[in-house]
């Protein structure tokens, strides 16, 4: 009862406990939203801005006055009163400050555009007017952002735009003042290097042994115009310095080339008297033609053609003459030769159908080698285009025009074909050289399988290299021959070891049983060691799992290895001792072998020696009938059947025992010979002896049987 009740109590003060605990609770969050009411509000009046701040303000103070009284005495309740009560104060002036500001503002904004104004002005040409406007519209503008910033409303974007149109404008200054500084420079450097380049040509021309007077006539005329440009800049000192260079050797080149334009007078003069003496010959023509015409003889019109070409050639190299009679003398020349052109006018004529006649031809080459441009008949094609290029060469001469039109079109029809053979030619040399680095490839493949052993592998993978080879394209001619004779000589050098590939195999066997039987015999002719032994055995062990060799050569090689062997065994004794070479084991169990083939022979009912042929067959007769007896015959013949695989058995294990040497060594050989032989002989005669009764009962009549 007392724990009853004292646990009853303390249920009690739990519970009053958490009901204290959750009333607190409930009172500090209604206190902590309160206070977050309030700051709220106060944060609200502190960032209100615009022209309708009043407006906004008034619903916050109504929302302020309704609040709940704070939950509980605190220093929270009279701080946030007082925050409110300063940030609707600063609302309220900043409302007042509100027009002032914007006035301000709008002006500063005037200002700023007004400036941004000037800055297109001085960039479109009237960099002056705006240059001198900007000091006093800085300041203004300047007086404006101090009282903005003053009034906590400072216009950041306006001050970024003044500032930028005020650097542009600084720039903008510096800017022609560096382009006029470069212009300058730029009209100096231009001016220094024409009085450089024309000091060289001058240079040159005073230290040339001869000049032309064309040469000598341009730079003179070039140096006056070079000075006059590069008098602009006179008080240069550079340009002063170069000009004085080029005057004086502009004083060098003058005599000269005074002196060639006096010798040009004298030329002109002597050409003079050149044409003269050509209007002289041709005036002689004339008359000669005009002659000829009254008396009516045929003139030579073909040496008469000649004879004006070489006139006008003669011509063109005196055609310069002097000025005031250059005009005269050529219009005589002309008149002259323009009758002899007249009258030479059927043999142009001739020669004009002559030219007429090869152009038709050349225009047929010309179209039968565009026709055969496009050809890849390349040998054939190839030797017409030779015979078009011959005939073109003996054609005759055509009009000068419509010959070089034709010889462009010739050559790019030839060029055409020829380009094509040799792109074709290069595409089948690469295509050769493919299929030659292929066929090469399967050449190394057959040479490399032509010394394999494994036969039928290889065989296949022979045959599967024929069958690509045919599938392979051409190669070059030169290399044909030689590539397939690589590869027919690798194939036959296998398939020829292929059909030989018994007596390979035998000649392998033979050489590593050759191989094995030398080292015995070096092993016997040498040094004893201590893992002579060891060596020997493997060897041995070598030898015995090796595939027996049907062949008299094998023979031979046996006959040698057991010589060796016992040759060995016999001078390293010692060195065998213990081990299944040891001589003594060797013959313990050789004598183990005899015994026990000696064994069946004592179970060999062989008939005694000195009976009468009708005994012996009494006695045969009735060993055949115990043969014959139920059970007996099969017991026999298991029995006789054991023996002889006893008997093969000990023959393998009497091969496979070292040698031995010594005087008792060869009677036991022969006494086990011997023994196995006659085991042998004795097991196969009683197999043929139980076949033939068998036989014979079988052949005989029921009664006789029976009898």
């Amino acid at each position: 009862d007392r724990f009853a009740t004292a646990r009853t109590r303390a249920e009690a003060a739990i519970e009053a406990r958490e009901r204290e605990a959750a009333e607190a609770a409930e009172r500090a969050r209604e206190r902590a939203e309160a206070v977050a009411t309030r700051e709220a509000l106060c944060v609200r009046v502190e960032t209100l801005d615009g022209d309708d701040v009043l407006a906004q303000l008034v619903p916050i103070e109504e929302e302020w006055r309704s609040l709940t009284p704070l939950v509980g005495d605190g220093p929270e309740a009279s701080t946030l009163a007082e925050r409110f009560a300063r940030a609707v104060a600063a609302c309220r002036k900043r409302h007042e400050l509100g027009a002032l500001l914007a006035e301000t503002r709008a002006s500063y904004e005037a200002l700023v555009s007004e400036a941004e104004g000037l800055l297109s002005s001085a960039v479109s040409g009237d960099a002056g007017a705006a240059l001198a406007r900007w000091p006093s519209l800085s300041r203004e503008a300047r007086s404006h952002a101090h009282t903005l910033s003053t009034a906590l409303r400072p216009a950041a974007d306006l001050d970024a735009r003044l500032t930028a149109v005020g650097e542009a404008l600084s720039a903008r200054e510096a800017a022609r003042e560096q382009e006029r500084k470069d212009a300058l420079a730029r009209a100096t450097q231009n001016a220094l290097t024409q009085l450089q380049r024309l000091s060289d040509r001058a240079r040159r021309a005073s230290e040339a042994d001869t000049i032309t007077l064309k040469e000598g006539d341009r730079l003179m005329k070039d140096i006056g115009a070079g000075l006059d440009l590069a008098g602009r800049l006179d008080n240069v000192k550079d340009v002063q310095e170069a000009m004085a260079a080029l005057r004086s050797l502009q004083e060098q080149v003058a005599p000269r080339v005074r002196e060639l334009r006096e010798m040009d007078d004298w030329r002109r003069f002597a050409n003079a008297q050149r044409q003269e003496q050509l209007i002289a010959m041709a005036e002689a023509i004339v008359g000669s033609l005009k002659a000829e015409a009254e008396q009516q003889k045929e003139s030579d019109l073909a040496a008469t053609a000649r004879a004006l070409k070489e006139l006008h050639a003669s011509w063109s190299e005196v055609a310069e003459a002097p000025r005031n009679v250059a005009q005269r003398l050529w219009d005589r020349f002309r008149a002259a030769t323009d009758f002899i052109r007249a009258r030479c006018e059927p043999h142009f004529q001739k020669m004009r159908e002559e030219r007429s006649a090869n152009l038709a031809a050349k225009q047929a080459l010309v179209a039968e080698a565009e026709s055969l441009a496009n050809s890849s008949d390349w040998a054939r094609t190839t030797a017409r285009f030779q015979e078009l290029q011959k005939a073109w060469q003996e054609s005759g001469p055509v009009p000068r025009d419509a010959g070089r039109d034709l010889v462009q079109r010739f050559r790019v029809a030839s060029g055409a074909f020829f380009t094509r053979r040799r792109e074709d030619l290069a595409s089948r040399k690469q295509v050769w050289s493919e299929n030659q680095a292929k066929k090469e490839a399967l050449c190394a493949r057959a040479e490399a399988l032509a010394e394999s052993t494994d036969w039928d592998a290889t065989a296949n993978e022979m045959k599967r290299l024929q069958h690509e080879w045919k599938t392979i394209g051409p190669i070059r001619r030169n290399k044909s021959e030689e590539m397939w004779n690589r590869f027919r000589a690798a194939g036959d050098k296998f398939f020829e070891r292929f059909h030989n590939r018994h007596q390979i195999a035998l000649a392998t066997k033979l050489a590593e049983r050759e191989a094995m039987v030398v080292d015995l015999e070096a092993m016997a002719a040498g040094e004893s060691s201590d893992d002579l032994a060891q060596r020997v055995q493997q060897l041995r062990t070598t030898w015995n799992r090796a595939v027996p060799i049907p062949s008299n050569d094998a023979k031979v090689l046996a006959d040698r290895w057991q010589a060796a062997l016992t040759n060995v065994v016999q001078r390293h004794a010692a060195a065998f001792a213990g081990t299944d070479l040891d001589p003594a084991v060797a013959r313990q169990r050789m004598e183990k072998l005899v015994a026990k083939v000696e064994t069946f022979l004592s179970e060999v009912r062989e008939t005694p020696d000195g009976l009468s042929p009708t005994e012996a067959l009494a006695a045969k007769l009735r060993s055949a009938l115990a043969s014959n007896a139920m059970g007996g015959r099969s017991a026999d013949e298991g029995k006789w059947r054991g023996a002889l695989e006893a008997v093969k058995e000990a023959q393998q294990s009497w091969d496979r025992l070292s040698p031995i040497a010594g005087p008792d060594a060869r009677p036991l050989e022969q006494r086990f010979r011997e023994a196995c032989r006659k085991v042998s002989d004795h097991a196969r005669r009683h197999s043929q002896h139980s076949s033939g009764g068998g036989n014979q009962r079988r052949d005989r009549p029921r009664d006789m049987v029976t009898a």
